[in-house]
């Protein structure tokens, strides 16, 4: 057996917190001694890690089109690159396309084993891009091709082995959460109603944005911070103006430490139209902030209605977010209970060392 594994991590344009969320339990693993991630630019700081990133000029390439194939192309000749000069005995594609394509390629070539990590539901793999049939068809016969499938879920696992994927080969590994940074503390809970996610209509701060107007009937003092930056940004923007919600709604942009945010939250409100299993829910629980959240992907294998968290089937149900938010906030030993048994899921299931364990399977399986 060998205990002296490389295994090298490409994860693009992933989100800081979602790559240490993927490599912390690799690095925690004692049978894998060299971990390099290949990231757009450096990430968190990890020990053990290493990142290889892209030249910057490539990130400034301003036509879509050339940025696409330019990237694409270096992505793949760097990877390559570096494979043949330190023989991974893996390579883990974080995200079908384009990370999981060009990991599983150049496994091939290079004659080493390959990871391809699922990270969304169905429609990562159908997509929403044009002619979603020819691409449905090379995201299922890459996973066929590669060594192992790692999913963020039971549905799309299910729907993995309804398309004719070995079931033995798929591993349900969603990466961990920090259960000592996002933790519970004795801290004033004085936000309401918080919303972290890119600002765009897919993860709906525009929805969250009518739960807190609704809500202001009822609660005129309600504080709500709004965490993150995207295309929607500057319309939320000028929404709380015109609605009047500037002494409501605090936004904050992006921060690299949400933890103090979840951590003075009441709840947190996710109304996603898309999701696999979100980190920032996790992280929400782990810190006591009970969600309400869409009924989308995997998020019911962990947000269990009434017991850990509030589920609303449709996204788009505003009377429900809005129905529950108030019955949280009016009811304090009820999400008091939701809290503390989020908290012990999420330590439960989702610390380092228990993510690490799932790794360990995957590597005594290949």
């Amino acid at each position: 057996m060998n205990n002296d594994l490389t295994i090298f991590v490409v994860v693009g344009r992933l989100s800081k917190s979602l790559t240490t969320s993927k490599v912390m339990p690799i690095v925690s693993c004692d049978r894998i001694s060299n971990v390099l991630v290949f990231r757009e630019e450096k990430g968190f700081e990890i020990n053990g890690v290493r990142y290889i990133t892209l030249p910057i000029f490539i990130t400034k390439i301003k036509i879509k089109f050339f940025y696409i194939i330019i990237r694409f192309i270096y992505e793949f000749l760097q990877l390559l690159a570096y494979s043949i000069l330190y023989k991974p005995n893996y390579i883990n594609g974080v995200y079908t396309l384009p990370c999981g394509l060009i990991s599983m390629i150049v496994s091939k070539i290079v004659g080493c084993k390959n990871i391809v990590s699922v990270i969304g539901g169905e429609i990562e793999i159908k997509t929403y891009y044009k002619f979603s049939p020819f691409w449905k068809f090379l995201n299922l016969w890459m996973l066929k091709k590669s060594t192992v499938i790692t999913t963020k879920g039971t549905k799309i696992s299910n729907y993995l082995v309804q398309s004719h994927i070995k079931k033995r080969k798929i591993f349900e590994y969603n990466g961990s959460i920090d259960t000592h940074k996002f933790a519970k503390k004795n801290l004033e809970r004085d936000i309401d109603i918080l919303f972290l996610g890119t600002f765009r209509r897919l993860k709906g701060p525009d929805r969250v944005l009518k739960v807190i107007n609704k809500l202001r009937k009822d609660f005129p003092k309600i504080i709500s911070y709004f965490l993150g930056d995207g295309y929607l940004f500057d319309t939320i923007r000028e929404e709380i103006k015109k609605l009047h919600l500037e002494k409501n709604i605090v936004l904050l942009g992006y921060v690299n430490n949400p933890a103090q945010y979840f951590q003075r939250s009441k709840i947190f409100i996710m109304p996603s139209r898309s999701e696999g299993l979100s980190t920032a829910m996790l992280e929400a629980m782990a810190c006591g902030c009970v969600p309400i959240v869409s009924n989308v992907g995997n998020m019911t294998d962990v947000a269990h209605h009434g017991v850990n968290a509030m589920v609303v089937n449709d996204y788009m149900d505003i009377e429900t977010f809005t129905k529950y938010a108030k019955e949280l906030l009016m009811d304090e030993t009820k999400r008091e209970m939701l809290s503390r048994n989020g908290c012990q899921l999420v330590n439960e299931k989702y610390s380092v060392e228990t993510q690490a364990g799932i790794i360990e399977n995957i590597l005594t399986y290949t």
